[in-house]
């Protein structure tokens, strides 16, 4: 089989039907050689399950789900990962809306372009409309990632929201780091992934043809909640950014300097600029969460990043058709 198209999910049972409705539409149906792929990771999340259940029944040569109770996006990715049975790996969420020729453009662009891992282009769909005092650092910040309409030579962090991989290339560097991303230390999953394909000599491209828009409540994009973002962005880069060895003297500078971009912005949020005051209280936020957490490893919480994903492990941890029948059964 060529691609894989693999969504881990967790209690959102609505926003992943009209995932999948997106992806089995006509344009991607008449293209041979695909599956989705959905891993639930949850055991008792019912109506997730459902969900899968119908798409199972409507489309059996298409569609398959399996369960990874243990909680964390990265388990739920890597048991995906070692049962694709494509060769290509296409990563999106289950907030998203698929283009009409996803899988078309996800096999194509590495036909015609040497590359082992793609960033697609997201583009946001604001429900509620885009808030005003939103900046572009702060709307990639909530996964839009658009660089134009050409493909291109890519070096930043890949987004989990679009991302193609050779299947391959994922299981060699050994997956996603358990202890990333929702469900452990919050984020960066995706960010400290692909800075080890980097490392490791892999080609990674941006190419726009590969094309998601995320769905964004206008509820779920506040300042507060960008703000709570960062802090948990810093704690989790802690784990794949080595700590200073002057650790208390630069915290000492640190916090001087997150203080003075706290007083910056707030003189910046009186003169009503709010953009400008959101995205220094951001920095400072993150560099306090990243503080933090290296003093928690200096008083002895591990500072590991496990790498789990073998063929052996995804089989012993997958379920058989009956239990996950019998998962569907539970309240």
């Amino acid at each position: 089989m060529l691609l894989t198209v693999l969504i881990a999910t967790v209690g959102r049972a609505k926003s992943l039907r009209e995932t999948l409705d997106s992806l089995f539409v006509p344009g991607n149906l008449t293209e041979p050689d695909w599956e989705a792929l959905v891993v639930v990771n949850s055991a008792s999340d019912g109506d997730s399950l459902r969900v899968c259940q119908d798409f199972g029944a409507r489309y059996p040569d298409r569609f398959r789900f399996l369960v990874r109770p243990q909680p964390g996006k990265s388990r739920a990715l890597n048991l995906g990962l070692a049962q694709a049975r494509g060769e290509l790996v296409a990563m999106t969420d289950d907030d998203v809306i698929c283009s009409p020729h996803y899988v078309a453009a996800a096999v194509d662009v590495f036909r015609r372009y040497p590359a082992d891992a793609v960033q697609g282009r997201v583009l946001m769909n604001w429900i509620g409309g885009q808030p005003e005092w939103l900046a572009p650092k702060q709307a990639t910040e909530l996964s839009s990632w658009d660089f134009g309409d050409e493909v291109i030579p890519y070096q930043l962090g890949l987004t989990g929201c679009n991302m193609v991989v050779r299947a391959d290339v994922a299981r060699k560097i050994g997956g996603f780091a358990v202890e990333l991303g929702p469900g452990a230390a919050g984020q960066n999953e995706d960010t400290e992934f692909s800075q080890r394909l980097r490392e490791a000599g892999y080609r990674q491209i941006y190419a726009p043809a590969v094309l998601v828009h995320h769905q964004m409540p206008r509820a779920r994009a506040t300042p507060a909640m960008l703000r709570k973002r960062s802090v948990v962005r810093g704690r989790s880069m802690a784990y794949y950014r080595s700590p200073p060895e002057r650790l208390a003297r630069l915290t000492q500078w640190h916090l001087r300097d997150c203080l003075s971009l706290e007083m910056r912005a707030l003189w910046l949020a009186l003169r009503g600029e709010r953009a400008r005051a959101l995205k220094l209280q951001c920095q400072s936020r993150e560099t306090i969460g990243l503080f933090r957490q290296y003093w928690l490893f200096r008083m002895g919480r591990p500072r590991t990043l496990t790498y789990e994903l073998t063929e052996q492990t995804a089989a012993a941890v997958a379920p058989t058709p009956n239990e996950a029948k019998a998962s569907l059964a539970r309240p």
